[in-house]
């Protein structure tokens, strides 16, 4: 399936690291896939700050913050393409 698709899109992958309904390694697997299909414009990210679709609660302490600032980062990148 991922080979058939246009070289051209722009393909997201967001995962929480904590997310108990679907296991984040299949966002990886997903990932890997693009790249063996030479698909060059794919982004993925599997952060801590979330589980499913739920942000993560709890102290954490500084990776947690450095996990919510990664996520603000390729959020930031992800709209910055939007016009593109």
């Amino acid at each position: 399936m991922v080979p058939a698709l246009d070289r051209r899109l722009r393909v997201y992958l967001l995962h929480g690291r904590g997310d108990d309904v679907i296991p984040y390694c299949e966002t990886e697997e997903l990932a890997r896939a693009f790249a063996r299909a030479g698909h060059p414009h794919v982004r993925a990210l599997i952060s801590a700050a979330f589980r499913h679709v739920d942000p993560t609660t709890g102290a954490g302490g500084l990776s947690m913050w450095t996990e919510r600032l990664r996520l603000l980062v390729w959020t930031r990148g992800f709209i910055g393409e939007a016009g593109r």
